[in-house]
């Protein structure tokens, strides 16, 4: 037997038959390796052992194993059985069997040890040289290669060898390059292999070195590197960049005749992104149709000039918008050039139209002329009771709003398009229980209007529409939700005089009157009977109350202050009245479609009440559930879009759930109550107010700058700061004395405002030599560390500086008249560049400096909000510390914090400011008929495919959205009609309503055939006319018609005729003796069509 030991105690894995050897094996005969092999830790070396060869026989036996005792490399002879130990010093044995030799024959018995193969590499790199061409504008080669060239120096096949380059400042990888790159292999002994990167330098204003570092990274015991460099020669690159800002989108004003804001302003930021100055700049305003500019000229010369290299400037134009007839996206585009450079930035202004045809819907449905108003107590708490009714109008409309005792509380006239709210005495709501009184407030109006009423007490809100007169039934169920701490109640409110009421009740009254057992009521028109249940929580729900009379009524109903749902959640919080006005019997359905709010995680709870004895329904699909006998109900949570059907109609109540009452900490909004409306009710026209809520500021925390005594905030000198008019202004939370806000050039203060806590003031300084001044305000016109907002408006060629504290006068300094030149820094919190000037201590927020003088009116409106961009014109600086200390301008007057100035969150300061969305968000459920996805538009825009949410065998998809405050118009070509469910939720409060339905029968499933326009509008007589003007139209069939006069710029100037009207010609005179003489148009809508003709009127 041979023996070979490998070395003493060496740290060796055998590999044998491609498997590692970790216990004693043997191999015989034929399974007897032709080779073996062992890699030796931390070495490059592979050790190889050949056990077969041309002039020696393989062995009969094999074993790779261990021996305890010194190991040596020699022979030995001896038998041996393995042992299945574990392997701690490692050998082989090699066996050969007796064997018979024939004379003169021979045998050899070898294996080749030490057989050495070694792994190794080297690495070269290369940068070449960059020349500079004739005009120092570029170099070559341009991109720059960087390569290496990796060589197998070792006596194995090398594979996945990563080889990392590693960049000075000045260069960086060409687009797509990666910094790690890989030799797969297999790279032969011998063989090379080259790497190459691509690279682009920075502009340098002087000859640079640099250096760049390659690394083999992998594998580890293969690690090299290797440098090298090159000269980055300096060019000349005179370059300019455009920023051209966001969209800008207009909005109507109140009276929905024209745009805000009006004129506004297209913001164009230039910056010299080069290494030279540039000069002769121009900047070209380009305008599409539909934008005209209100001042100055299209062309500008870009100031100042020569623009420095890094500087930047902004350069706007004031633009108004025309009247639009539809959505216009105007284009825009801003060309800035010079003899050798120019470039174009592109922009866009959304115009929303302003002549369209009112959102009325077609027949009878819940806008109205006539409306009965009655409010549902609120008496939990001792907050004060805010009833409030807004009133919006498709087309212009004089209401009056009678208080009950016959008085008019109101009498006002609603634009087209426009909105307005009433506030109507509390006293209304202080009423008894069970007992006739005359509550109701009355609506008049010559035209359809629609109403949204409530009690919009402080976090304490619920709300509902309104239905008109023809809306109202004689036969209801109502619906509420019992709490454990509060009771559900309705009002009955009379529309006619004489009117018998039969009230079922479900559970027993405040009054003892028993569950189920019929009681009858008489009331007069106005008269409002009010009913309480009888006990809070289990037992005590009137939802279901069947409710019967001989005449017209309206029925509001809902519960005190309440969480919903019964179970769950920490009830401390949270509470909010439900109200809604019950729809009546005779419009609920047989189909309807839930869907859950936004921002309720665990989804809603509803209740299905039955209206006839006996009822089926079947939710989502399930097996029918028998509801009896009348004023039957079964609750459930909704997560998802939900279908509900019945073999009789039934009321479908959706709940906004409590905040939290799943245990997510990111809810927020009080529980609320609405009724849905019936698929076969669904309104084309839907036309509603959002946004009546406030929001409560402790949910999101503001982002607030802090200083102390020892720190400031700065802007780096900019000359585009140094203007002679000014207005400086922020909130300030104000701990301990010194400089508030500056601005110095060089060792001269030009002025500095500062707080003076030993008298609680401020004061205003000029120090500049021989124009001086010191002013203060009253003592104690600041309260001392309470969040103040302080603005400082300055006429330095006047000598005038006015300071407002929370938006009123408090302080008027007079200085010898400047135009404060001069290259200078602005601090809050300090002085620019003096350590020794930060001895103030507090707090920033929402700080702005701007050109020009603000007067008090602006300022005391916006200093409450975050600046939307339209509002920025003349905004030279804008630090609200949404984004760190950045400037929120064009003009990148970025803030420098100095030593311990950093930003924290607050939560003292107005809902407004707050850098994320705002928590008082106005939302919409829609629910859209299969097909007529692209039919809807909302607020005269249409939906993108990603916003519905597909409601598979339905018939229906679904859309949660986001609404603008004020008047929303929601609008469908289909005759199906959509769903639409209005809501808010504040931090803690919430309302939820349905938006309206249609008061006639069932629509149609699919769209009927167009119908003939039917209608001409014939030329005016006389033409030219000097006076009056005869305009007449036909219609071939009873329509709907809108006349109405524009002048050529899309203003509208008179409605002339409104309506329905017969078959038949129809005349209107025009009094053309009030008007200007020139070009008008006149405009007939009928029927989805429009037809036009010119009018001249002479003077």
């Amino acid at each position: 037997m041979q023996d070979i030991m490998i070395g003493k105690h060496d740290q060796v894995n055998f590999v044998v038959d491609s498997a590692v050897v970790s216990i004693e094996r043997g191999w015989s005969g034929a399974q007897v390796p032709g080779i073996f092999e062992a890699d030796v830790a931390n070495s490059p070396y592979r050790i190889r052992g050949r056990l077969e060869s041309a002039t020696a026989d393989r062995p009969d036996f094999f074993v790779a194993g261990n021996w305890q005792f010194n190991g040596y490399l020699g022979t030995a002879v001896w038998n041996y059985t393995p042992s299945g130990l574990e392997i701690t010093d490692h050998a082989v044995l090699l066996r050969w069997d007796d064997a018979d030799l024939p004379a003169r024959s021979s045998r050899t018995m070898r294996t080749d040890y030490g057989f050495i193969a070694i792994k190794n590499v080297s690495i070269t790199c290369d940068l070449p040289e960059l020349v500079s061409s004739d005009d120092s504008s570029s170099y070559t080669p341009w991109p720059i290669p960087a390569t290496a060239v990796i060589t197998n120096t070792g006596t194995l096949p090398l594979s996945n060898l990563d080889v990392q380059i590693t960049l000075p400042a000045e260069l960086r990888l060409m687009p797509g390059e990666t910094l790690v790159q890989r030799i797969a292999g297999p790279l032969l002994p011998g063989r090379s292999a080259t790497l190459t990167w691509f690279l682009d330098a920075d502009t340098v204003d002087q000859p640079t070195l640099a250096v760049v570092n390659y690394s083999i990274i992998s594998p580890q015991d293969l690690a090299r590197q290797c440098a090298a460099q090159t000269t980055i020669p300096p060019l000349v690159l005179p370059r300019i960049a455009l920023d051209c800002g966001d969209t800008i989108r207009l909005g109507r004003n109140l009276e929905g005749a024209g745009y805000l804001p009006d004129p506004f302003a297209i913001i164009m930021y230039l910056e010299n992104t080069g290494n030279v100055p540039v000069s002769g700049l121009v900047a070209e305003l380009q305008l599409p149709p539909g934008l005209v500019l209100a001042a100055g000229s299209l062309t500008q010369a870009v100031l100042p000039d020569p623009l420095a290299p890094g500087s930047g400037t902004v350069i706007d134009w004031q633009v108004r918008a025309i009247n639009q007839n539809v959505r216009t996206v105007a284009s825009y585009s801003i060309r800035v050039f010079n003899s050798a450079l120019e470039e174009v930035c592109e922009n866009a202004v959304i115009i929303p139209p302003l002549i369209s045809d009112p959102c009325v819907e077609p027949g009878i449905n819940t806008a109205g002329t006539s409306f009965w108003v009655a409010f549902l107590k609120d008496s939990v708490g001792i907050a004060t009771e805010a009833l409030r009714i807004y009133l919006s109008a498709p087309e212009e409309a004089r209401v009056q709003v009678h208080h009950p005792n016959g008085s008019d509380i109101d009498s006002l006239v609603i634009p087209a398009g426009g909105l307005r709210m009433v506030e109507v005495d509390s006293e209304i709501n202080n009423y008894p229980t069970e007992t006739a009184v005359r509550k109701g407030v009355r609506l008049l109006s010559d035209r359809p209007i629609h109403v949204f009423a409530g009690n919009f007490r402080d976090r304490h809100t619920d709300a509902y529409t309104v239905l008109p007169d023809h809306a109202l039934g004689t036969r209801y169920v109502t619906a509420g939700y019992n709490w454990a701490e509060a009771s559900e109640h309705f009002c009955i409110l009379a529309s006619e005089d004489q009117t018998d009421v039969r009230i079922t009740p479900a559970s027993f009254t405040s009054s003892g009157r028993p569950t189920g057992q019929e009681f009858q009521v008489s009331l007069n028109a106005g008269e409002l009977y009010y009913v309480r249940s009888y006990v809070a929580g289990s037992g005590g729900s009137l939802t279901g109350t069947r409710i019967e009379a001989n005449r017209p009524v309206a029925v509001v109903s809902g519960a005190e202050s309440g969480w919903v749902p019964e179970q769950g959640g920490t009830t401390l919080a949270f509470l909010n009245p439900l109200a809604e006005q019950m729809i009546p019997n005779r419009f609920l359905g047989t189909e309807y479609v839930l869907t859950p709010f936004r921002s309720r995680y665990g989804g809603d709870t509803y209740r299905i009440i039955a209206t006839e004895d006996s009822t089926s329904i079947s939710i989502g699909g399930n097996p029918s559930l028998l509801l009896h006998p009348a004023g039957m109900w079964v609750e459930d949570l909704v997560t998802r879009p939900l279908r509900v059907t019945s073999d009789k109609p039934v009321m479908a109540a959706q709940y906004a759930n409590s905040a939290n009452w799943d245990t997510p900490t990111n809810e927020y909004g009080d529980g609320s109550m609405l009724l849905q409306v019936p698929t076969d009710r669904y309104m084309s026209c839907h036309y509603f107010p959002a946004g009546t809520l406030i929001a409560d500021a402790a949910i999101i925390p503001n982002v607030v700058a802090q200083v102390d005594d020892l720190s400031w905030l700065e802007v780096a000198r900019s000359p585009r700061l140094a203007v002679p008019v000014f207005t400086v202004e922020g909130w300030v939370q104000l701990f301990f004395g010194g400089v508030v806000v500056s601005r110095t050039s060089g060792s001269d203060a030009l002025w500095k405002l500062e707080y003076e806590n030993a008298r609680a003031r401020l004061a205003f300084h000029t120090e500049r030599p021989g124009y001086g001044s010191y002013e203060t305000s009253a003592d104690n016109s600041i309260i001392n560390g309470a969040w103040t907002h302080i603005a400082l408006v300055v006429d330095g060629p006047a000598g005038k500086a006015t300071a407002y504290i929370n938006g009123s006068e408090a302080m008027v300094a007079t200085f010898s008249p400047t135009d404060f030149t001069g290259d200078a820094g602005l601090a809050w919190g300090g002085v620019h560049g003096d350590s020794n000037a930060s001895l103030f201590i507090g707090e920033f927020d929402e700080c702005r400096f701007w050109e020009g003088k603000r007067t008090a009116q602006q300022i005391n409106t916006a200093m409450s909000v975050r600046l939307h961009r339209l509002d920025r014109s003349g905004l030279l600086g804008y630090w609200s510390f949404c984004d760190g200390f950045r400037d929120e301008t064009l003009y990148r007057h970025h803030l420098i914090p100095r030593v311990n100035a950093v930003l924290q969150e607050s939560y003292s300061l107005p809902a407004a400011l707050n850098c994320e969305e705002q928590r008082d968000s106005n939302f919409v459920n829609l629910v859209i008929p299969d097909g007529a996805e692209a039919a809807v538009t909302v607020n005269f825009e249409p939906l993108g495919a990603g916003e519905y949410d597909a409601f598979p065998g339905s018939g229906f998809s679904t859309a949660r959205l986001l609404l603008p405050t004020g008047i929303n118009r929601i609008e469908t070509s289909d005759t199906r009609g959509v769903g639409a469910s209005s809501y808010g939720f504040a931090y803690h409060d919430a309302y939820t309503t349905y938006t309206g339905f249609r008061v006639q029968g069932s629509v149609q499933s699919v769209r009927p055939p167009a119908q003939p326009s039917g209608m001409e509008l014939h030329p005016p007589w006389p033409q030219p006319a000097h006076g009056d003007v005869t305009i007449s139209y036909s219609l071939t069939h009873p329509s709907r018609i809108r006349l109405t006069m524009y002048d050529l710029s899309g203003r509208r100037v008179r409605l002339l005729d409104s309506g329905f009207r017969e078959a038949g010609q129809h005349e209107i005179r025009v009094d053309g003796y009030n008007l200007s003489g020139g070009n008008y148009l006149v405009q007939l809508q009928a029927n989805g069509q429009r037809n036009w003709r010119r009018v001249v009127l002479f003077r």
